[in-house]
């Protein structure tokens, strides 16, 4: 799950900033940024967008979902430099909820985890 923290901070990313690490050109008018791409792409305050040709707006979260074709997590991510992947903790004997001694362990993982009726 991520956390409302990382959301928040992927939300108020710079958009600007983002998209000329990704090769596009903005020129500035006013508090605005003009994409030299797409003409019709505004940034406002460096997180908002207005795509007034599409009809479309929102944050920088919505603007990579919707047009760079991201899914949420993988946006997230991008905006905040973030690797939001699950790790699995790795196996070790004390992960075991059995405390005996089991010679098995040193060649395969311990099944007292997922079956409690397994003998080793």
């Amino acid at each position: 799950m991520i956390s409302k923290d990382i959301i928040r901070r992927a939300r108020q990313a710079n958009l600007v900033a983002y998209l000329e690490s990704k090769g596009y050109s903005f020129t500035k008018q006013g508090n605005r940024y003009r994409c030299m791409e797409h003409n019709s792409l505004v940034i406002t305050n460096g997180n908002a967008y207005f795509w007034n040709s599409k009809q479309d707006h929102g944050n920088s979260i919505d603007f990579l979902v919707k047009h760079l074709n991201m899914d949420f997590k993988t946006a997230v991510q991008e905006l905040t430099n973030t690797n939001l992947e699950h790790k699995k903790k790795p196996f070790t004997a004390t992960n075991c909820k059995k405390q005996l001694y089991c010679y098995q362990r040193l060649f395969k993982p311990c099944l007292c985890l997922f079956k409690q009726t397994t003998v080793h």
